[in-house]
């Protein structure tokens, strides 16, 4: 499966100016968003996914049940749902029952680069790097939602071959809690360019990785509402990679 809410970036974009140092280093502004996004029926963290797509391929299976870890099983029925008769009934009456979520999400992130890089010449560099720090927004919906079962469509090749990207479904969706936030977050950001050639007209990249997201890793902290205050960490990160870019300076 690809990862949840992944796009295609938008072909034409803005790029900040470059400020040099010195023959091998810089410095210049980042910016980095997550596009606004709905994604609904996220699977399980089963720990044997891998294991039942193998089994499900030398079988020509076309569906698989996704579960939580025995523990994750163990802390939902102990703690989430201790005196809740209703949904231990519920759970114990679905051997493959499971949690699932729809989520809403976008974030920006802008910020300041410094980072350094290889001149071969004056107009060609490689493995420019460069780190920086700023500041972020971010804004995250989630519903969570008790599943009678989750179940995985498997999609096939010509060749019998598992393909990449499968399709996931929450049966008999019940939503048991729900959590809601936004509000600024610091930030950081990361560039990394194999190659680059530079001139005062154009900018040639190939292979270029740029990654932006909350300090820490956890941009937000929120608590359910039906379960305890237990709590509930999210993060959004914008990563994207350029196999070719060009840039028009001006």
């Amino acid at each position: 499966m690809g990862p949840p809410g992944s796009t295609d970036k938008f072909p034409l974009a803005i790029s900040f100016p470059e400020t040099l140092m010195n023959s091998w280093s810089f410095r210049q502004m980042y910016f980095d968003y997550v596009p606004y996004s709905e994604v609904n029926d996220l699977p399980p963290d089963d720990p044997d996914f891998e294991s039942k797509l193998t089994s499900a391929e030398a079988t020509g299976t076309g569906t698989i049940y996704l579960v939580q870890s025995e523990w994750q099983q163990s802390f939902i029925k102990d703690t989430l749902f201790n005196g809740k008769t209703a949904r231990l009934e519920f759970i114990n009456n679905n051997t493959n029952w499971a949690l699932s979520s729809d989520i809403k999400r976008s974030a920006v992130f802008l910020g300041y680069m410094w980072g350094v890089f290889y001149p071969s010449s004056e107009t060609n560099r490689w493995m420019k790097i460069g780190l920086g720090v700023g500041i972020g927004y971010g804004f995250y919906d989630a519903k969570i939602n008790l599943c009678t079962n989750y179940v995985l469509s498997l999609s096939y090749k010509d060749d019998g071959k598992l393909d990449d990207v499968h399709n996931g479904k929450c049966n008999g969706k019940t939503k048991i809690d729900e959590i809601h936030g936004q509000g600024p977050i610091g930030s950081v950001g990361l560039h990394v360019t194999v190659y680059e050639s530079f001139t005062k007209e154009s900018v040639w990249k190939f292979v270029s990785f740029d990654i932006s997201g909350p300090i820490g890793g956890d941009s937000s902290e929120f608590n359910l509402k039906n379960f305890n205050q237990q709590k509930i960490k999210t993060s959004s990160i914008a990563n994207s990679i350029d196999v070719i870019s060009y840039t028009y300076r001006f």
